[in-house]
């Protein structure tokens, strides 16, 4: 198969064939266009609302390095410039897309929503190699984001969003990395990866912890804020956490229940137990307690630090990477960041250091 077009009501003959013969949307032919994808394929999706009956299945058999198979939307007029299509549960479908075999899969500027189980979910063998960017999971009625059972490993998510789920917002296996990602009231952690990279990321208003990982190698750079629990709680062994802003939450700022490694340059303000519970770190640097959070307009989602605010030093979320963005996963083709997208998204602002 070739590349796949389509949009809800279709276009010209509706062949699928190009963008002026966009084929039109059925819950049975898109799960078909899907089901066709050879490696090197992409599926264009004009972004609109996509209403499902059940879940659509990425079981067709893996891509590989360098020939991804890919589904993505385009605007109106077929260009790319981060408008979302919507693939919409509708309180129908167990999961929004499923996994099974699903190696070096790429998935762009997608508004998953409204799954009655998780959003993103495994059915068998587990897949690697996968890329989400610009994509977003809410409204669930269990995760956003699950890469736990039948794993999802070796994935990078970048600019993506899991808001209003009623489980975790991203929970994920080992070696699943975020990139200037946020979870925002989910009904219980923000965040709960292990064996991972979390960078720029922001946790806001979730029920439970902010970030509650294991064995992560590095948080960086994010924001923790006015969660109902700790606002990083450290279950094993994460070598670092630096950059870090853990403010307002119900619990601690930072917990530690074993190695953690090396605690720097973070920022603590008003979290209900105090600024940290650390038993096990080997060393704590640079720490700051702040008599305000910063936030310009933390209660409509603005995290930009006011003039003058204090501790960590901070810009755009969607400018360049302070840390190293070379962390092992493939990234071919990727598009440019989206500057703040123009889809169903929740957008938020909030600032990262060094960007």
């Amino acid at each position: 198969m070739a590349d796949w077009y389509m949009s809800v009501a279709g276009a010209g003959s509706k062949t699928g064939a190009d963008w002026a013969n966009r084929e039109d949307f059925s819950q049975a032919k898109l799960q078909a266009a899907v089901d066709q994808l050879t490696a090197g394929d992409t599926l264009y999706l004009e972004a609109e609302t996509y209403t499902l009956t059940a879940s659509i299945d990425c079981d067709g058999g893996a891509g590989s390095y360098g020939s991804y198979k890919t589904i993505m939307a385009l605007n109106g007029s077929g260009v790319e410039d981060n408008s979302q299509a919507i693939l919409d549960g509708n309180s129908t479908a167990t999961n929004v897309l499923t996994h099974n075999n699903t190696d070096y899969w790429r998935f762009l500027h997608l508004d998953m929503i409204g799954a009655t189980g998780d959003i993103w979910a495994g059915t068998g063998t587990n897949s690697q190699y996968i890329v989400f960017y610009n994509c977003n999971f809410d409204n669930a009625g269990a995760d956003g984001y699950s890469a736990t059972t039948k794993d999802s490993t070796d994935a990078i998510l970048i600019h993506c969003e899991a808001n209003s789920n009623s489980g975790h917002g991203f929970e994920a296996s080992p070696e699943n990395d975020f990139i200037y990602c946020q979870a925002i009231e989910n009904g219980a952690r923000g965040f709960s990866p292990k064996d991972s990279h979390i960078i720029g990321c922001l946790a806001h208003a979730n029920t439970t912890d902010g970030f509650a990982v294991g064995t992560t190698l590095k948080i960086a750079n994010c924001i923790s804020d006015d969660n109902g629990g700790n606002g990083i709680n450290l279950n094993s062994h994460p070598s670092e956490v630096s950059n870090c802003r853990m403010t307002n939450n119900g619990g601690y700022g930072l917990v530690d229940s074993a190695v953690c490694g090396l605690s720097f340059n973070n920022f603590y303000y008003g979290n209900t137990s105090g600024e940290e519970s650390i038993t096990y770190s080997i060393e704590t640097i640079g720490k700051v307690t702040g008599t305000s959070d910063g936030y310009a307009d933390q209660s409509n989602d603005d995290f930009t630090l006011t003039a003058g605010g204090e501790g960590v030093g901070i810009s755009t979320p969607y400018g360049n990477l302070a840390e190293s963005t070379n962390v092992g996963y493939p990234t071919a083709g990727m598009p440019p960041d989206p500057n703040g997208g123009s889809g169903g998204g929740r957008q938020t602002r909030f600032q990262i250091r060094g960007a």
